[in-house]
């Protein structure tokens, strides 16, 4: 909330409720670089069930770049869950439900995504309209890779073993 002679007024209009909130806490007092993590700098989760990883991958690696504490991620992570997600979240408890890694491993084994899901898209994706070759074949090498992960191949033998 901004104060301005004594009084209070509301967040401006598209600020995040995380960031309201945590500012409002003082979550982090003294580290002004997490401010851009409080402040809506997170990505919303997709409603494309594949792109799940990528968007716990993105997220991870932002919480590491901000140095968000580990008792905080999960808070800051369920206002970017999909409306899907969060009824499928509400079924945890709470205690599971403030831990991210609990969080993480729940919605994963919800969405079931399988190494049969992973190779079906790698081998059915086209290049969209609105999507340059570059980020088409950055796509293309994130869908592999999650395939890859999923079927635990880690180097050319276990790759040639498929």
């Amino acid at each position: 909330m901004e104060v301005s002679q004594g009084k209070s007024r509301p967040p401006k209009r598209g600020m995040a409720i995380t960031c309201t909130n945590t500012l409002r806490n003082n979550i982090w007092r003294s580290e002004p670089k997490s401010m851009g993590t409080q402040c809506g700098m997170l990505p919303k989760m997709s409603t494309e069930n594949a792109e799940l990883l990528q968007f716990f991958e993105t997220v991870e690696k932002l919480f590491e770049i901000y140095e968000v504490p580990d008792d905080i991620m999960a808070k800051l992570l369920i206002p970017l869950l999909t409306a899907q997600a969060k009824s499928l979240v509400n079924r945890m408890s709470v205690q599971k439900m403030g831990d991210f890694a609990e969080l993480k491993k729940f919605l994963l084994a919800e969405y079931e995504l399988t190494p049969r899901e992973y190779k079906h898209r790698f081998v059915s994706a086209t290049k969209n309209t609105d999507e340059t070759h570059i980020l088409f074949s950055s796509r293309l090498r994130y869908l592999l890779t999650y395939y890859l992960d999923s079927r635990k191949v880690n180097d050319f033998d276990s790759l040639c073993d498929l």
